[in-house]
């Protein structure tokens, strides 16, 4: 096999075997800014991988660079580790908590549930989908304006109807984790602000993608391009 087909077969194998440990929108403007980055201040999130070009020796194999601090490609099928740098360091894992948050969603409610508004769900800061309290939302609707939109308060909001605190909810997304195996991951929350016991790691924020991807709800979200919440009177 040449230099050139075996690299294509390795690109053909990942493109159709392996899932990235998250969502790469979330962090799109990392490599315009990465020097201006820490370990400290680095999320696990940060994890696009490239390939270098494979050279003239007929035995050399394409060698991956990346420009993330901590990465992880996996098999999505089996969970085995494909590539990984820094991979079991605890990171911030931001907005990709919501990865979590979607699945407990989808596993314990009926997305048809209406769900009113909360104060406390209201005026989160970060990323949002302007909700208001008092108006009326169903869960599905609510899970489509978390991960297409990264919405915090729609995070507070499903957290809420669902175990009637975010603390109680967050006690949901820490059982998962120990059910999954996890021992490098803890949550604080349901949408991702910083805290400092609020952590992953890209090996095993890649293994909760993998198992949320065998969710057909939650494949069907996150490959929706737009969604439309109808206004309405509540």
């Amino acid at each position: 096999m040449t230099g050139n087909s075996k690299f294509n077969e390795i690109v053909k194998y990942i493109a159709a075997t392996t899932v990235f440990s998250v969502l790469l929108f979330f962090y799109s403007d990392y490599a315009a800014h990465k020097n201006r980055f820490d370990p400290e201040n680095l999320s696990a999130a940060n994890n696009t991988v490239f390939y270098t070009e494979v050279s003239a020796d007929q035995n050399s194999v394409p060698v991956p660079e990346t420009s993330a601090y901590a990465c992880a490609l996996i098999d999505a099928n089996s969970g085995s580790l494909i590539f990984s740098k820094e991979a079991d360091t605890r990171l911030p894992m931001a907005s990709t908590t919501k990865i979590m948050t979607a699945i407990i969603a989808i596993e314990n409610s009926d997305l048809e549930k209406q769900v009113e508004i909360t104060a406390e769900s209201a005026g989160i800061e970060g990323s949002s989908i302007y909700l208001a309290q008092g108006e009326i939302l169903t869960m599905r609707e609510l899970l489509y304006g978390l991960m297409l939109e990264s919405g915090n308060d729609a995070a507070t909001a499903i957290a809420i109807s669902i175990s009637g605190s975010t603390d109680k909810f967050t006690e949901l997304m820490n059982l998962k984790a120990a059910e999954l195996g996890l021992v490098n991951t803890h949550f604080d929350n349901p949408h991702g602000l910083s805290s400092d016991t609020h952590y992953t790691t890209a090996a095993e924020l890649a293994k909760i993608t993998a198992y949320a991807l065998k969710n057909d709800i939650f494949r069907q979200i996150v490959a929706t391009d737009k969604y439309v919440i109808a206004e309405r009177d509540n």
